[in-house]
């Protein structure tokens, strides 16, 4: 259960370091495996959550369904504002809310970095309707070795020979997360280790004239290389916006701002 506060940050424990368990030694929700008594995943999330922390009446709503090495995961989602050490955790040795903008140097599997990503992903994109904006883009800053990645667009283009960081338009039932993680490998051959930080957002006129909000992240690859470019026809690392080749002043202005980047 990704349960968030106000602040969107996310409710998590730390894992025991128990032999044979899921995840030892980890932050991760709350959340466990269905028993007989449990009528559907959601009677499940509900159990879990008053055994494991003592919540009961939140109301869940799911996120989504994975699959984890053969087994299927399902998350949902609640809201609850309280305070951590009001609660008495029953497995773990720590309870905290933890701030899925920046993850870095958690230990932390990937499904529920995922899992925490993925509320962060819902309220951006709430954010985003409240605005008025429909057109996302998710990009990716990836950092190697005190350097970022940016990629050329291809001269036949809209804004041809401008560079920019790797970006997808969100499609169709994709969250923000999911539209980031297909853009990175589509457009560089990359895989992604980690998502480390929620940097911030651009707005910018489109194409079309109308305005899309783009959400930046940074991204730790699984490897710097080789690249393999689908829609650009250059990359280079830069290790700095006086680095930058010629780009949009929106992306130049924001990486400025928020500079050092790793």
């Amino acid at each position: 259960m990704v349960i968030t506060n106000e602040a969107g940050e996310v409710l998590m424990h730390l894992r025991d370091m128990k032999e044979g368990i899921w995840a030892p030694g980890t932050w991760t929700p709350m959340g466990g495996g269905a028993e007989p008594q449990d009528a559907d995943p959601h009677a499940t999330g509900e159990r879990e959550l008053y055994e494991e922390v003592g919540l009961h009446g939140i109301e869940l709503t799911r996120m989504f369904s994975v699959d984890s090495d053969g087994y299927p995961v399902h998350v949902f989602h609640g809201r609850w504002d309280g305070d951590p050490a009001s609660l008495v955790l029953t497995e773990g040795t720590a309870l905290a809310f933890i701030d899925p903008t920046d993850m870095r140097g958690l230990p932390m599997s990937p499904l529920a970095q995922y899992a925490a990503l993925s509320g962060l992903s819902a309220d951006l994109e709430e954010q985003a309707r409240a605005d008025g904006i429909r057109d996302l883009v998710a990009a990716g800053i990836i950092v190697h070795d005190g350097a970022f990645l940016v990629v050329r667009r291809n001269p036949d283009d809209y804004l041809g020979g401008t560079w920019e960081i790797p970006a997808g338009q969100r499609e169709k039932n994709e969250s923000v997360l999911d539209s980031l993680l297909r853009a990175v490998v589509d457009e560089t051959g990359l895989a992604v280790r980690s998502v480390d930080r929620y940097v911030g957002h651009v707005d910018y006129t489109n194409a079309r004239g109308g305005t899309s909000r783009q959400y930046i992240f940074t991204i730790t690859p699984e490897k710097p290389g080789p690249i393999a470019l689908t829609e650009h026809d250059r990359h280079q690392w830069v290790r700095g916006t006086d680095d930058l080749p010629s780009t949009t002043s929106e992306l130049r202005a924001f990486l400025d701002s928020r500079e050092p980047l790793s």
